[in-house]
């Protein structure tokens, strides 16, 4: 899995991305870039579910129906923000969830783990990117702020946040400047993937079998 703040990162930019013109509230921005990290609760459920299991780590709450329902529910807890969102209530639980799924969609692009259940409980096949540079994120603080988990944090930053800080620099009414910025940041994303595609032996394979 990516680490937390590369999925709060993307949250929060995908929001900046659909509130387009418009100026959506701090409790709005905050949730979008909370609500990516939810699916990684499940990590306090494996001393009972075993990886595999419904409820296990990269189980059902990683799946695009819990995404749905997750989003509906952050919709009605930002029920008198919707009116800022483009298509108010409906919209608004669309982009939750939406920034929810993009959990599953990233931790897809790791190489940890077997893949994600994307329609559990209806399917529980396994699905994962033919291309996967990103190195899984080890799971703890004291393994994370070893060589490994800096490795995993600096990959994400060549290969997530330029596209992310794209977004929110092509957001809103920047002009020229700012959508000249987003085409810079997300040509240097690019050019990254390009680069670490070409060499995925290199540090993506830390975390290859990992979940």
């Amino acid at each position: 899995m990516p680490t937390v703040f590369t999925h709060a990162v993307v949250g929060y930019a995908a929001a900046r991305a659909a509130a387009g013109r418009r100026r959506f509230s701090g409790r709005i921005l905050i949730l979008a870039a909370l609500l990516p990290v939810v699916p990684d609760l499940d990590v306090f459920l494996r001393p009972w579910f075993r990886y595999g299991h419904l409820f296990g780590h990269r189980g059902f709450s990683h799946s695009l129906l819990f995404a749905l329902f997750v989003g509906v529910l952050a919709a009605v807890a930002c029920r008198r923000d919707a009116g800022s969102a483009p298509g108010a209530a409906a919209g608004l639980a669309l982009l939750f969830a939406a920034v929810t799924a993009s959990h599953g969609v990233l931790d897809a692009l790791t190489h940890g783990g077997s893949g994600i259940p994307f329609f559990m409980p209806f399917d529980h096949t396994r699905y994962a990117f033919p291309f996967r540079p990103i190195p899984a994120s080890p799971i703890g603080i004291s393994s994370f702020l070893s060589e490994w988990g800096m490795e995993v944090l600096r990959e994400e930053l060549l290969l997530v946040w330029p596209f992310a800080a794209a977004a929110v620099a092509w957001s809103g009414n920047g002009g020229r400047a700012r959508t000249a910025a987003a085409c810079l940041l997300a040509s240097a994303g690019a050019a990254a993937w390009i680069w670490r595609l070409g060499g995925l032996d290199g540090p993506a394979a830390l975390g290859a079998g990992l979940p």
